[in-house]
């Protein structure tokens, strides 16, 4: 059985009409996870572009995050939390927008905080067809509309470059806040802050590396 869940997000992802992405799996928690590109809705949106193409190739804007749940038998009443848990689905989707937020250089793309504004998590057969309704039993959970706002664009080697990316992932630090710093703009004051923070994380890092007996501010003295 599958937990197909489907979140809308914050920016577009510029996706090739013809590109054949590959699905890829793991399993956490007792469950396996398939993270699948992801999709759009036929006509997009009145603010997408007339045109759009990525490395040469006519595209479409993306902006609906898609992962699969696969278990046995998911717990459906409506009287206990509904599974898998919401930690779980959170983590699964914020590792899939960590690694193209890094790998894609998009400041755009941020992790998700839960509360949610708009997802939805629907039961399925193992081939996505629906489940037969029974009474007492959720088929899907929900929730309310989110605005697309900006877009990135994503290709086959993209995703192949983000799912080579080792387990439980977790960028540079100063990667994190010069993405944030950029992000700010045009709010350049803090911009500014957070580049210049970027960079103080950055030397600490290679001095601490180089194993340097001083910290960030510290005069060097050296022996003549």
């Amino acid at each position: 059985m599958l937990a197909r869940l489907s979140v809308p997000l914050a920016f577009d992802i510029a996706v090739p009409k013809m590109a054949l992405f590959t699905t890829y799996t793991y399993r956490s928690g007792g469950y396996e996870i398939l993270e699948l590109p992801p999709s759009y809705v036929e006509g997009g949106s009145v603010s997408s572009p007339a045109e759009i193409s990525v490395d040469g190739e006519p595209a479409v804007l993306a902006n609906i995050l898609r992962i699969d749940f696969r278990k046995d038998a998911f717990e459906r009443r409506h009287e206990l939390p509904f599974d898998p848990p919401q930690d779980l689905i959170a983590a699964a989707a914020n590792s899939l927008l960590l690694r193209l937020r890094h790998v894609t250089n998009a400041p755009q793309v941020r992790s998700l905080r839960l509360p949610w504004r708009e997802w939805r998590l629907e039961y399925t057969n193992d081939d996505g067809t629906p489940l037969v309704p029974m009474k007492g039993l959720a088929s899907a959970h929900g929730a309310i509309p989110l605005l697309s706002v900006s877009f990135v664009a994503l290709t086959t080697e993209i995703w192949a470059t983000m799912h080579q990316l080792p387990d439980g992932y977790e960028p540079p630090p100063w990667e994190v806040l010069l993405l944030d710093a950029i992000g700010e703009l045009p709010n350049v004051g803090t911009a500014i802050v957070l580049s210049a923070t970027a960079l103080e994380v950055f030397i600490a890092a290679i001095l601490n590396r180089v194993g340097a007996p001083c910290l960030i501010g510290e005069p060097v003295v050296v022996d003549q």
